[in-house]
């Protein structure tokens, strides 16, 4: 049985330095049958939201969805009209309860929805976001500052703090799910530009953060759609405050559940080949030399 998902998503891959993670979770998402992906929406982020919307239209094109509904989203903090919030608004209500909203940047967008329909929260089926941490955000030698909370501390807010079923993956979780030098034997088969992000987003980890490995952040949300058994313990509660967002801090003062956040997820090696299967399947090596071959064929001699 398909579910029926949204990203939206902050997808900068291919602008230098800007991180790969919600590209590798499009393509996870295009490689499965148990998935429908309704759209996307764009969000700013790793990047500006103009540049966002342009690389996932490009991503999208090369795996063959160019069809797939795109929408341009929120271009900064508290940015509420936009098309991409009147489609998640309309696309929930369309199919109450049904829904789920796989939420990999800033969570603008999300907000601007729930402005848009009051009834948003109670139309969506589910709601996994990345981003936040419990304890210390450090990646490999460094401190890292948190990317998407912070970026609009309100709309997170008002999304953790919401009716709807929402779950979180912070930090603490994410570090479980990684690619190294010595899983690229698994990118036989795949699209060439695309092992070369791979390569190269693994290059600068290892320069920047002194280790052989990235990790998987985005595709955490993905996953618990796909492979719900491989989380394990959770942390429950509401009411998030304000304030701790600010610095992408999770801090639950209450313990009613309205927020889950897995914290532990098992088989992360069968899980990282699953994920690679669906890469090969949504961005194969033979469309990038069908593509190129028709290139090169309306080249003049």
């Amino acid at each position: 049985m398909s579910t029926t998902v949204i990203l939206d998503c902050d997808n900068a891959c291919g602008v230098a330095g800007c991180d790969i993670d919600d590209a590798l979770t499009l393509a996870y998402l295009l490689g499965r049958d148990d998935i429908t992906l309704a759209g996307v929406t764009c969000v700013f982020g790793n990047a500006d939201v103009d540049r966002v919307f342009r690389q996932t239209a490009m991503l999208l094109s090369r795996a063959g969805a160019a069809e797939t509904p795109l929408f341009l989203g929120a271009t900064c903090a508290g940015h509420q009209t936009t098309p991409a919030a009147a489609f998640l608004a309309r696309a929930a209500a369309s199919s109450p309860g049904q829904l789920v909203i796989l939420a990999t940047g800033p969570l603008t967008n999300i907000a601007a929805a729930a402005a848009h329909d009051p009834n948003f929260f109670k139309n969506v089926g589910a709601i996994h976001c990345m981003g936040g941490y419990f304890g210390t955000q450090k990646i490999g030698l460094r401190s890292a500052g948190e990317l998407n909370l912070s970026a609009d501390a309100a709309a997170a807010h008002t999304v953790l703090n919401s009716d709807a079923a929402v779950s979180l993956f912070v930090t603490e979780v994410c570090r479980q799910l990684s690619f190294g030098w010595r899983d690229l034997p698994l990118l036989r088969g795949l699209d060439r530009q695309f092992v070369r992000h791979l390569w190269s987003w693994l290059t600068l980890y290892g320069l920047s953060r002194g280790i052989g490995r990235i990790f998987m952040w985005d595709l955490l949300p993905a996953l618990l759609v796909t492979h719900p058994e491989a989380f394990g313990s959770v942390v429950v509660g509401s009411n998030a405050d304000p304030v701790a967002l600010r610095s992408g801090r999770v801090v639950l003062r209450s313990p009613a559940v309205s927020l889950r956040a897995p914290q532990t997820l098992d088989g992360a090696k069968q899980v990282r080949r699953d994920i690679v299967k669906a890469w090969r399947r949504a961005l194969p090596a033979q469309r990038w030399r069908q593509t190129a071959t028709k290139r090169l064929a309306t080249i003049p001699h």
